[in-house]
């Protein structure tokens, strides 16, 4: 019996060798088996918001979406939407990305009219960098600034 059960998880190659039959995805090993988790309802919290939110329109969440973090916070959040529509042409891209920014960095992007969200991408991400050099230089020098 313990033969057979053997013989189920562990195969023989044309060499000799045995293999397991977990499957193997990049370098790590995922198991045959695994446990799943199941949200609960704690009967405190409003029944309706139990589980996941029934929207699934991507592109009312881009049009919504607004830089709080970084540009690249925003830049993951805005490219994990946009992979979710369709048919949005390469300006209406940058128009979406540009208006969930912060306004300093909007005015100049638009300034330049870059063709793709590539191109906006990375001049929003010039700018935030641009923004903590000048930060970093003003601060030091209101620290050295003479007091006599």
């Amino acid at each position: 019996m313990s033969g057979n059960l053997e013989k189920n998880n562990v195969q023989g190659s044309s060499r000799g060798k045995k293999r397991n039959l977990d499957s193997q995805h990049d370098g790590c090993m995922v198991p045959r088996y695994s446990k799943m988790e199941f949200p609960t309802y704690d009967g405190v919290k409003d029944p309706l918001g139990f589980g996941p939110t029934m929207s699934n329109n991507p592109l009312e969440k881009l049009t919504n979406l607004r830089q709080i973090g970084t540009v690249e916070e925003d830049q993951c959040q805005f490219q994990s939407l946009l992979d979710r529509t369709v048919d949005l042409k390469p300006r209406q891209q940058v128009n979406l990305f540009n208006a969930g920014l912060v306004e300093e960095f909007r005015i100049d992007i638009e300034m330049q009219q870059p063709k793709n969200i590539g191109v906006a991408m990375n001049m929003a991400r010039t700018l935030e960098r641009k923004q903590n050099v000048s930060f970093k230089l003003s601060s030091r020098a209101i620290l050295k600034w003479p007091t006599s």
